[in-house]
């Protein structure tokens, strides 16, 4: 039996999962509920989107993108271990999508995709790319007298030099 941390609805899904992982199992009341709310109308390679209720963050509620990895991998996801997407879908719940991971590797995987939110994309960012690289490589101490040029916090104009943020530009001396 599996352990504890499956809600029994999805322990009772991984009993009757069948070795075809494409096809739903067999049966149960919980079985088949769980499959209606995934539409598996594009195929095996297509996405599977949780069309119930989502989340605030846009995933299914209640996790069930980790409910199916749960029965593709025939276990619980291992503590600690996350629910990564191959597809950027977070909707999706076809098992052919879906690998557990670190945090790392989900990290990884977002800015190799490049959908982190970063440099004058962040919401809170006070400066462009070129002004950041200005201070990074053409401005010099003392810290108060950039950060009073450029509108920031002095602590702001040292972690730009120490490469702590603003890290993604190229060590290109030539910048503006």
């Amino acid at each position: 039996m599996l352990s504890t941390r499956l809600p029994a609805q999805v322990a009772q899904l991984v009993e009757q999962w069948t070795e075809n992982p494409f096809s739903p199992p067999d049966a149960s009341k919980a079985a088949t509920k769980f499959w209606k709310r995934i539409d598996r109308s594009g195929g095996p390679n297509a996405c599977w989107p949780w069309i119930a209720k989502l989340n605030e963050a846009g995933y299914p509620s209640h996790r069930k993108h980790r409910d199916v990895l749960a029965l593709k991998l025939g276990r619980p996801i291992a503590p600690g271990m996350h629910t990564l997407h191959s597809c950027d879908n977070p909707r999706c719940c076809n098992p052919a999508h879906l690998s557990e991971g670190t945090v790392h590797d989900n990290n990884d995987d977002r800015c190799a995709r490049g959908r982190s939110i970063r440099g004058e994309r962040h919401p809170k960012a006070k400066l462009t790319e070129a002004q950041a690289a200005q201070i990074k490589f053409k401005e010099f101490p003392p810290a108060w007298k950039v950060a009073k040029k450029y509108g920031v916090h002095r602590g702001t104009v040292t972690q730009i030099w120490l490469g702590y943020i603003w890290r993604h530009l190229a060590a290109d001396r030539s910048a503006p």
